[in-house]
């Protein structure tokens, strides 16, 4: 299969701008790190909360902002939110608190599987708001809420 020129070069740019987000992010002072992966986590749940709330029926069902919700959330963990846990961001930095659990930095691999499995349910969530079909957007929220309570039971202080 023969690729587009521009198609190509977007591919270059994005595993540019991916590798030196890492290479940054790997030499993060901790309260740096702990501010960004706090803000990736923040635009995550305030993109999920209204959709949680539509489905619950707290509001009315909107499949346009599922669909936009839905996307920049599964945009948004395509961050190397992993490397935003660097040795030394495991304790409250300063005046930047986390409630992350030293297990992070203990069971390196089985965290990194928590985050690939958080990318691959917004993933899912984002195809699936495609189709604004409200009963297939509940299950993979309910999905998606799986994946963050597992994590989050695992490696986070409540």
């Amino acid at each position: 299969m023969k690729l587009p020129h521009e198609l190509k070069l977007a591919a270059c740019v994005a595993l540019g701008l991916a590798t030196s987000a890492v290479a940054y992010a790997q030499s993060m002072k901790p309260e740096d790190a702990i501010t960004a992966r706090r803000a990736v986590m923040r635009v995550i749940a305030l993109n999920f909360e209204p959709i949680g709330a539509m489905i619950k029926g707290d509001i009315p069902f909107d499949a346009a902002v599922a669909k936009t919700n839905a996307a920049r959330m599964a945009s948004v963990s395509q961050m190397p939110l992993q490397a935003y846990f660097p040795e030394g961001s495991d304790s409250n930095a300063g005046e930047v608190k986390t409630r992350a659990l030293p297990e992070i930095w203990l069971a390196t691999e089985e965290f990194a599987e928590q985050m690939e499995a958080m990318r691959h349910a917004l993933e899912k969530l984002a195809e699936v708001a495609q189709g604004g079909d409200q009963g297939a957007i509940k299950a993979q929220v309910g999905e998606v809420g799986k994946v963050c309570k597992s994590c989050h039971d695992d490696f986070r202080n409540s």
